[in-house]
């Protein structure tokens, strides 16, 4: 079978799943009545590109037939669980998964939690499996979900193939800086059954970042004070990196020059100057009158 003809056919599979998900299942409604919301649904199945490019990859990195690749992620979903709360947020998504569970929707052992210091990507990513065919969900905080959105377009970058390292080293340090301050999350194991005493998801650093990795010496960036919430506009990369050397220059400037005056200042000094002068003129005259 050609590529195409294939991945067409994998998409209209993922497409009815997707449906059979939402209006059958009611899985927006599962998600609703634990204090979260479906986000991106416009955008659950994977675009083109990245889809040929992740079916080639695979099939070099395992060395299989393109009928044998299971693409995970070709139907995802983003479930935002309104909480800053690591407590609150462990049960809500404990709830989710059971209420998954109960419905025949079973989680893979594939399970990536990289809430943690050592990564830039902030997010729980689960496969689930229903009658054969694998899916994604995406657990986020509404701090974690708008950074996904900040640093869509660098991490979309830094994904693809043939960039240098050293660029990719300057956009990991960047959207680790940009995710300074959302807190660590460890939710339960997929496999627990009881949320109380469960077995942790643990962590999963990245490899450009972890002490000793790709990226062991890190690029200095200014500190941004952590993350703060909602960021309405995306802040520019090469703008940041401007930031230091600014601050160089003007120090350099304050130590060599002497510090200038306000313009009220020095008009008050010059008028000074000039009654000054007026006086010594005047009583050079007045001298010179009565000698």
């Amino acid at each position: 079978m050609e590529e195409g003809l294939y991945l067409e056919e994998q998409v209209s599979k993922a497409k009815r799943l997707g449906m059979y998900l939402l209006e059958d299942l009611k899985l927006d409604q599962i998600v609703k009545e634990n204090s979260a919301s479906l986000e991106g649904l416009d955008h659950m199945i994977k675009d083109k590109e990245s889809l040929e490019r992740k079916l080639r990859k695979q099939m070099a990195e395992y060395d299989k037939a393109m009928e044998e690749i299971d693409i995970w992620d070709l139907l995802r979903f983003t479930v935002v669980i309104d909480t800053e709360d690591p407590k609150v947020f462990k049960g809500h998504m404990f709830n989710i998964n059971l209420a998954l569970n109960q419905l025949g929707i079973t989680p893979t052992e594939w399970g990536k939690n990289t809430f943690c210091a050592d990564n830039f990507y902030k997010g729980i990513n689960v496969v689930y499996q229903f009658n054969g065919i694998s899916f994604e969900m995406q657990f986020h905080t509404p701090e974690s979900y708008q950074l996904k959105e900040d640093i869509h377009d660098d991490y979309e970058r830094f994904r693809l193939e043939g960039v240098p390292d050293s660029e990719k080293c300057e956009l990991a340090s960047y959207m680790h800086q940009m995710g300074k301050g959302i807190p660590d999350l460890r939710p339960c194991k997929l496999t627990s059954r009881k949320l109380e005493g469960c077995e942790t998801l643990p962590c999963y650093p990245t490899k450009w970042l972890v002490n000793g990795g790709i990226c062991s010496k890190e690029i200095p960036l200014p500190k941004l004070g952590g993350y703060r919430g909602k960021i309405g506009k995306r802040r520019n990369r090469k703008k940041l990196l401007r930031v230091r050397s600014r601050r160089v220059r003007r120090s350099s400037r304050s130590r060599s020059r002497p510090r200038r005056l306000s313009r009220n200042l020095r008009r008050k000094k010059s008028r000074k100057v000039r009654t000054s002068r007026r006086r010594t003129t005047r009583r050079r005259k007045t001298r010179s009158k009565y000698r």
